[in-house]
């Protein structure tokens, strides 16, 4: 597919920037640890609390930022560990913010769920902008205009390496790119939740987001240059679109096809055992390192594992295991409980929103 990306006058409404930033410390101690970054495993607003937080990030300066959902807030943690609220409700009318992702100029993007919205917040942290939407729900196409297009509850934001922008439409089961003329459909079909597609173009293929009155976000993008990766959530598999052709695949989960209608299988897959024949449950969060190992937030598990060499691998938790364990220990010895949304840096420290939890974790990938 080709690349459409924000032209300058986008750029400029986005406020960026191209000055150099540092890395703070790691957040964990010893660093082959787990850690809690923010949250104190109960919910609420009070100094250090989160409130079933779905979104993370990495900032340019390596501290967490976090989508803290039900608070309605977006907030950055600092080094002694206290959070600043950099978005809220009573601010930036945010509704059930989502998911977060920084552009290649230290932009940040808000996923504003509820809001049907997507928001950007400049470097210096002054006033957030809606880029994509206009806070109703519905559909619009290709060539809408980006403030007058109708998205349906997105739930993700994804920002690749060359600073293309997609968004995870969710109630429209829709993975669309941000253009300069509007948004462009890049994979599902537009209202239709299935699992159809593998081996085709991805504008014709069947994706299911979770959907109904009582749906919960799901399924977070990752981008590179060359893929995009997708927790096809209610299929309980991960799922690539290739950029160049725009065809997409499976990556990883059981699939059982019968009368010519394919499904994805949930369960507890082994570790080890070929990324085919794993199965996942309710898959949300995705990441991806920078040599192209996918990591999973297998949330129904409460486990994430990692894509290697054609295998999965539990990289953090105990899947089939809930729980609150394991701060300062082995993250594979760690409990978690639902986790959601996962952010990676280029030094391969991982974050996860624990989401039932009420908390945010860390921990360094060691494969």
């Amino acid at each position: 597919m080709a690349t459409s990306r924000l032209g300058a006058a986008a750029l400029a409404v986005l406020g960026c920037t191209h000055d150099a930033v540092e890395r703070t410390e790691p957040p964990c101690s010893p660093p082959i640890s787990i850690c809690t970054v923010a949250g104190t495993g109960e919910p609420g607003r009070a100094a250090g609390q989160l409130y079933l937080p779905q979104g993370v990030t990495w900032g340019p300066r390596g501290q967490p930022h976090i989508a803290d959902t039900f608070n309605n807030r977006v907030v950055r943690v600092h080094r002694d560990g206290a959070l600043h609220v950099l978005l809220d409700a009573p601010t930036a009318d945010l509704h059930n913010p989502t998911d977060l992702a920084f552009t290649p100029e230290h932009t940040l993007l808000v996923m504003d769920w509820q809001n049907s919205r997507l928001l950007s917040l400049p470097p210096d942290d002054s006033a957030a902008v809606t880029i994509v939407g206009t806070g109703e729900r519905g559909y619009s196409g290709p060539s809408t205009p980006l403030t007058e297009t109708l998205l349906d509850l997105p739930s993700s934001v994804a920002v690749s390496p060359d600073g293309a922008i997609f968004v995870m439409d969710q109630a429209n089961q829709l993975v669309r790119e941000v253009g300069d003329a509007g948004l462009i459909d890049v994979a599902g079909t537009p209202g239709v939740h299935g699992f159809v597609g593998d081996g085709g173009p991805a504008t014709e293929a069947q994706l299911h987001a979770l959907v109904g009155q009582r749906a919960l976000p799901s399924s977070q993008l990752a981008a590179t240059t060359d893929r995009i990766v997708l927790a096809d959530t209610g299929n309980h598999v991960v799922r690539a679109i290739d950029r160049q052709t725009s065809m997409i695949s499976t990556l990883v989960g059981r699939i059982d096809c019968t009368d010519a209608v394919c499904r994805g299988i949930p369960g507890t897959g082994e570790d080890g055992t070929s990324a085919l024949s794993a199965a996942l449950a309710a898959p949300y969060g995705v990441a991806i390192t920078s040599d192209g190992i996918v990591l999973v937030a297998d949330t129904s598990n409460h486990c994430i594992r990692a894509i290697v060499d054609s295998a999965v691998h539990t990289v953090a938790g105990q899947c089939g295991v809930a729980g609150y364990t394991g701060d300062g220990g082995d993250p594979r010895d760690a409990t978690l409980y639902r986790p959601g949304g996962l952010a990676i840096d280029a030094e391969d420290w991982v974050l996860v929103a624990d989401t039932h939890n009420h908390a945010v974790r860390a921990f360094r990938l060691d494969l």
